[in-house]
């Protein structure tokens, strides 16, 4: 388990290295006084900030959070969902147990900038949410569900900030994205989706409105006819940037949605101490329909937004 872990934690020490270079490396022709720009962390994102680094000479950018929680607790396992999979091998041990690690490694790459010469970028997007069951002996620590979430979406930036109702309107998204967690026949759950995504700033407040339709499916059985009950039409994403401390909070726009909050604390110049409560619906693809409580505490790669 322990050498997992250190495996997992390496992947995620690496992807923050190539980021926290963005702070750290520039290209020769950014004079110094700008760089001091960089590597200030200030509360309200500037556009002209966004533009230098993701022209950098790096690749990979952080999407949404990443992140590792070793010990995540869930006080109503969905142990019903694995029951196909317990009869057929035979093992009646929960496969579902209330302890398991949860982590997820997020990032955008920005594939074509400026279309002509617009303030257009064509970005590719990949999120990787996985929950583990690594102190599960009896099922030799299978990763219990993993959901995969690629991104291909246009992105709009607004370098004197639209101003709508005194919030000023940082960059507007419109694409197409693609949610499985990989299985088959049972277990199996996916959606294609058409999204739209507005980032909002405000003095130490930032916001994200994403919202979607999902794509009909024609040629297969649809596996999640009920998952815009439980998922929504969007997601709603507030977050707060204090002296040190950045609060989180996401909200399924749905009927019967989920909710979930966390707080990131600086560890050193890459990582986060991190926290996070779930409350509801939709946290995973393979119980998006279970209203469930979990928490857990682990690191968190640093974000654009977050204060030292």
């Amino acid at each position: 388990m322990h050498s997992a872990l250190n495996i997992l934690l390496s992947l995620l020490l690496g992807f923050s290295t190539a980021t926290l270079a963005l702070a750290e490396d520039k290209p020769s022709s950014i004079p110094d006084e700008e760089v001091k720009k960089l590597d200030d962390k200030v509360a309200t994102i500037k556009v002209e900030d966004y533009s230098k680094r993701v022209d950098s000479r790096f690749a990979l950018f952080a999407h949404h959070r990443t992140f590792l929680i070793p010990y995540s607790y869930v006080n109503h396992p969905t142990e019903s969902v694995y029951e196909p999979f317990k009869q057929l091998t035979g093992n009646r041990h929960d496969f579902y147990q209330k302890a398991e690690a949860e982590f997820q490694i997020s990032f955008f790459l920005p594939a074509y900038r400026k279309i002509l010469d617009s303030n257009w970028d064509l970005n590719v997007a990949y999120s990787h949410h996985s929950w583990w069951q690594v102190y599960n002996q009896h099922w030799s620590k299978p990763f219990r569900e993993t959901n995969y979430n690629p991104e291909i979406f246009f992105r709009r930036l607004f370098p004197d900030y639209e101003n709508l109702l005194g919030i000023s309107l940082f960059s507007l998204d419109v694409g197409f994205m693609h949610e499985s967690n990989g299985q088959i026949q049972l277990g199996s759950r996916s959606w294609d989706r058409l999204f739209t995504r507005a980032y909002f700033v405000r003095d130490s407040y930032t916001g994200t409105l994403t919202l979607w339709a999902k794509r009909r499916v024609i040629t297969r059985q649809d596996e999640n006819l009920k998952i815009l009950k439980y998922k929504g039409f969007g997601l709603l994403e507030l977050n707060k940037a204090f002296e040190k401390i950045t609060l989180e909070t996401q909200i399924n726009l749905a009927a019967k949605p989920g909710i979930e909050v966390s707080a990131s604390y600086p560890l050193n110049n890459a990582f986060r101490w991190f926290v996070k409560v779930n409350k509801g619906y939709g946290q995973s693809l393979i119980e998006y329909d279970h209203d469930t409580i979990r928490f857990g505490a682990g690191i968190a790669l640093e974000n654009y937004n977050d204060n030292r």
